[in-house]
């Protein structure tokens, strides 16, 4: 804004100056994001896919949470609650430091402690079950499953077994993006379907005990 002064004596004789000014009244946004990493545990030995999830948060809102492997970044993620598929098949069997990073809109930003896991892809394979049939990729479905489960009374618990935990996890993913009967095989919410919220549903939950 520009400020004008003018001044006039008895003989109408004027003088006048001007000033410019910069208004600011918004506070700017200093403070940083805190994130952690839930999902793996501290030194886990971990195989295939898994997920890593994270927690976020922030005193005006997070605007994104980068995944960091060894320091540099392989996912990021913009929805609550964050979540990364990691296929450790892609690795080689040794130990990894993993650790998030959260940012706001203003740009400040935050890492999360160092989370360090082993990957160990050489294992026994698990039992398959030759009387369930496999999804359209040859994935058998693991011996836990009950093929016509109660409708599920626990969040994430697709298979009533009490908890939420991988062999829920597994049956997600092998009815992704399938049409199901409603609130069995993997459907959640009641959809009548296997989607991403299925998935979310169970990654939301997962290892809670609650």
């Amino acid at each position: 804004h520009t400020i004008k002064a003018i001044a006039t004596d008895t003989s109408g004789n004027t003088a006048e100056t001007t000033v410019t000014i910069d208004v600011q009244n918004t506070t700017p946004d200093t403070e940083a994001p805190t994130t952690n990493i839930t999902s793996p545990d501290n030194n886990d030995e971990v195989e295939g896919t898994i997920f890593v999830l994270a927690n976020a948060s922030d005193n005006v809102g997070v605007s994104k949470v980068e995944l960091l492997i060894d320091g540099q970044v392989a996912f990021t993620d913009i929805t609550a609650p964050y979540s990364y598929a990691l296929d450790t098949n892609i690795l080689a069997d040794r130990d990894y430091e993993l650790r998030t990073r959260a940012y706001d809109s203003a740009g400040n930003n935050t890492y999360s402690d160092i989370v360090s896991i082993t990957v160990d892809n050489i294992l026994e394979p698990e039992p398959v079950c030759e009387e369930l049939s496999a999804n359209n990729v040859g994935q058998p479905l693991p011996c836990t499953f009950d093929p016509d489960p109660e409708p599920t009374t626990k969040p994430g618990d697709v298979n009533n077994d009490g908890k939420v935990d991988r062999d829920d996890l597994r049956i997600v993913l092998f009815f992704y993006t399938s049409s199901v009967a409603k609130n069995t095989n993997g459907d959640l919410d009641g959809d009548s379907k296997v989607t991403r919220d299925d998935l979310r549903i169970v990654l939301y939950y997962y290892a809670k005990g609650d």
